[in-house]
């Protein structure tokens, strides 16, 4: 399985997108770069945007995950080992990190496949892990 994400907004004075504020996925590789879990594991990944900037920075609906060809995928370093126990996706943020932490709770039908995790911001950005 292999996991994959992006996205930007505005902010009221600052006329930097959230692409400009995004710091990217800390200990995940960067897309296109396989980064191996078990299916039907809930997978944490944890984003910076240089900190606070609402609980909406996500557009509606988003993020959202789909089949990604594994030949296309670079061969990663090791396996996640940022998964934890979940019941479902969530969002949140952490005050303390002055980050955004996103559980992906994946599916164990995916087991043998690949799949990217795309996240898009209100501002219509996009990352993908």
């Amino acid at each position: 399985m292999a996991i994959l994400a992006g996205a930007a907004i505005f902010s009221i004075g600052d006329r930097r997108t959230l692409a400009d504020r995004f710091e990217g996925f800390q200990a995940q590789a960067p897309f296109p770069v396989l980064n191996r879990a078990v299916a039907g594991t809930a997978i944490r990944l944890t984003f910076g945007m240089g900190g606070f900037e609402g609980y909406d920075v996500l557009a509606h609906g988003w993020p959202a995950s789909r089949y990604y060809p594994c030949e296309n995928a670079a061969a990663g370093p090791a396996d996640i080992q940022a998964a934890v126990d979940a019941t479902g996706s969530s969002f949140a943020y952490g005050p303390t990190t002055h980050s955004y932490m996103y559980t992906w709770k994946t599916d164990a039908a995916w087991a043998g496949s690949c799949r990217e995790l795309i996240f898009t911001f209100r501002d219509g950005s996009t990352r993908r892990v």
